[in-house]
C-alpha cells in the first residue's frame, strides 16, 4: 500500500469540537480520517475515542490536546 500526503486548511473553525465535526464528517463521506492534524500550532495525534468524548462533552478540548500532543523535535 502507498501512502500519500493530503493537507486541507480550514478557515474560521475557532474551536476544537468543530475540528473534529469536520473531521468526523470527512471519515463518515469519504472513509478518511486524519492521522494527524495542527490546531493553534500544536500537532495532535487522532484518536476518534477521545474525539467522541470531546463531542459529547464528557472531555474538554485542553484535555484531548494534552492526550494526543505530539513532540515536535527542536
Amino acid at each position: 500500500m502507498n501512502d500519500c500526503l493530503l493537507t486541507y486548511e480550514l478557515n474560521d473553525i475557532d474551536n476544537l469540537y468543530y475540528l473534529l465535526c469536520v473531521v468526523r464528517e470527512v471519515q463518515a463521506e469519504q472513509g478518511m480520517r486524519p492521522r494527524e492534524m495542527t490546531y493553534r500550532g500544536c500537532v495532535l495525534r487522532y484518536d476518534s475515542l477521545d474525539a467522541a468524548a470531546v463531542l459529547k462533552g464528557a472531555m474538554t478540548e485542553e484535555e484531548y490536546m494534552a492526550r494526543n500532543g505530539i513532540a515536535q523535535p527542536d
